[in-house]
């Protein structure tokens, strides 16, 4: 089912339904064309450059755009997923969010903004506005919840509390720099420190 100027121009995989401007428009433009199948994209250029992509779910302005071959994303939200092209089972539901993620695969990105940075971290949970914002691009395993938590983590976090673990250097591939497999509970928990391996519970 496609409904909209160009929605579904260049597809012929099945199962598929695609309502607006561009949405599923597919990149593939010669035969076989985009050949992904039971996918849903609903909003303008959603799902937009899918070639063999299955079973994703694209709802909102650009939302899963740059999707290519990875299934099983869900991208609610403008923009929402906006760079995963091969990544596989990632959930970005709001305003931007993991809009960075490119290759990254199993993660859930829920609030405007959240995810930040990430490109190809794995298997992030970042729940509120700029959850794990600024994170370096390969900041993988973190919980992160509340405002701006886990902002400049590194890997394999957890932060619960407004802007627990929030750290101090954005995009370094150098860990001395960031938090990992640090614990933050509480407001501020953490906040502005580096190194590993540290426990802070309470404001």
């Amino acid at each position: 089912t496609a409904v909209g100027n160009s929605a579904g121009y260049y597809t012929t995989g099945s199962y598929n339904t695609f309502m607006g401007f561009g949405a599923g428009h597919g990149s593939i433009t010669s035969a076989p064309y985009s050949t992904g199948t039971n996918n849903v994209a609903v909003g303008k250029n959603a799902f937009y450059s899918f070639t063999s992509g299955d079973y994703n779910v694209a709802i909102g302005v650009a939302a899963g755009d740059a999707i290519t071959s990875g299934p099983g994303n869900t991208a609610v939200g403008k923009s929402a997923l906006s760079a995963v092209n091969t990544g596989e089972y990632n959930v970005g539901i709001g305003y931007n969010a993991g809009d960075a993620a490119t290759t990254a695969s199993g993660s859930v990105f829920i609030g405007s903004d959240a995810g930040g940075t990430v490109t190809t971290g794995n298997m992030n949970i970042a729940i509120g506005y700029d959850a794990m914002g600024g994170s370096p691009r390969y900041s993988a395993r973190n919980v992160a919840v509340g405002l701006g938590a886990g902002t400049y983590c590194g890997s394999e976090n957890t932060a619960v509390g407004t802007y627990a673990l929030n750290g101090v250097y954005a995009y370094s591939t150098t860990a001395a720099f960031v938090q990992s497999g640090s614990v933050g509970v509480g407001y501020r928990a953490g906040y502005n420190t580096t190194g590993s391996y540290n426990t802070f519970v309470g404001y």
